[in-house]
């Protein structure tokens, strides 16, 4: 779990009463039907937010007017050069998003995506399959 003291006084809140910063973004509603959103400390890291995550991805909104994407690509060389030399270029959207931790992440996630369809992992949901599993399904065997 992350802290979240950094991020909220960032943000020009104090977190009292949250360990270790946990925090969860409350909506609230008012009279003339309009919306708006505070902090509130919560105990549960399940309903916890990681408020610079968070922060990024209100940032990518307001900014780039959509949501932080990231993809791992073919690097431009990749056509001409045998297949044992072939590397992939990470692809952020907005590009200013490469860096941050919240890009970071996304990284990471879909590399780990890309090992559990593949079947380096045990698969952490019952009944989820690679495609090994599927290959030997069908009988293929390389």
């Amino acid at each position: 779990v992350t802290p979240n003291h950094g991020p909220a006084a960032a943000m020009g809140c104090v977190l009292n009463g949250c360990s270790p910063g946990l925090c969860s973004v409350v909506l609230h509603e008012s009279s003339d039907s309009k919306y708006w959103a505070c902090l509130a400390p919560c105990r549960d890291p399940i309903a916890s937010v990681n408020l610079e995550y968070l922060t990024l991805a209100m940032q990518t909104l307001k900014l780039d007017g959509r949501a932080p994407f990231f993809s791992l690509e073919p690097a431009p060389a990749a056509d001409a050069a045998p297949r044992e030399e072939w590397l992939q270029a990470k692809m952020f959207q907005p590009a200013w998003f490469e860096g941050t931790s919240a890009g970071e992440v996304m990284f990471q996630a879909d590399v780990y995506l890309k090992e559990l369809s593949m079947g380096e992992h045990p698969q952490p949901v019952v009944g989820m399959r690679s495609c090994m599993d599927m290959c030997q399904d069908d009988g293929d065997e390389e």
